[in-house]
C-alpha cells in the first residue's frame, strides 16, 4: 500500500497522522491560524487557544479510541484542514496516485461536507466510501 493508502486505511499510520495533526493544532497560535489552516468562505474561524486545544483533544481521542471509520474520516479532515499533513502524505505517494487524488481535493471534500447545488451533504460513512472508491480506482490503473 502506498503512502496515501496507508494514511487512509492502515490503523497504525492513521494514528500517526491524527497524532501529528492534533499536536499541530495544540501548538498553533490563534493569530497564525489563517496561514496554517486552510480557510474557506463558509468558515467562521477559530479565535482562541482554548478552541484549538479542544479540537486537538477531539482528534487525540479519535486516535486513541476511534473506529477505523472515524480514523479514516479524521485523516481526511486533517488533509482538508492542514496543508502540512497533506504534503507529508503526498511526498510518500506515487505521483501517479497523488496528483489525481489531491487535485481538487478541497473542493471535493467541502462538497461532501456541505453539499452542492444538486446534492445534499454526505454522512462520514458515505464520504469514506467515496474516497475508498476513488483511491481503489487510481491504484488499479
Amino acid at each position: 500500500m502506498c503512502g496515501l493508502g496507508s494514511a487512509l486505511f492502515s490503523e497504525p499510520h492513521q494514528d500517526i497522522h491524527i497524532g501529528r495533526f492534533a499536536k499541530f493544532l495544540s501548538e498553533i497560535e490563534p493569530d497564525n491560524i489563517s496561514s496554517a489552516i486552510i480557510e474557506h468562505e463558509s468558515s467562521t474561524g477559530l479565535t482562541t487557544k482554548a478552541d484549538m486545544l479542544r479540537i486537538a483533544g477531539y482528534f487525540q481521542q479519535v486516535g486513541f479510541s476511534g473506529t477505523p471509520l472515524t480514523k479514516t474520516f479524521a485523516v481526511l479532515s486533517a488533509f482538508y484542514l492542514c496543508v502540512e499533513v497533506r504534503k507529508e502524505v503526498m511526498s510518500s505517494t506515487s505521483v501517479l496516485v497523488a496528483a489525481p487524488y489531491f487535485t481538487d481535493f478541497e473542493e471535493r471534500f467541502q462538497g461532501y461536507l456541505c453539499g452542492t447545488g444538486s446534492r445534499s451533504a454526505l454522512i462520514p460513512m458515505e464520504i469514506v466510501l467515496r474516497e475508498w472508491q476513488l483511491y481503489s480506482k487510481l491504484i488499479s490503473k
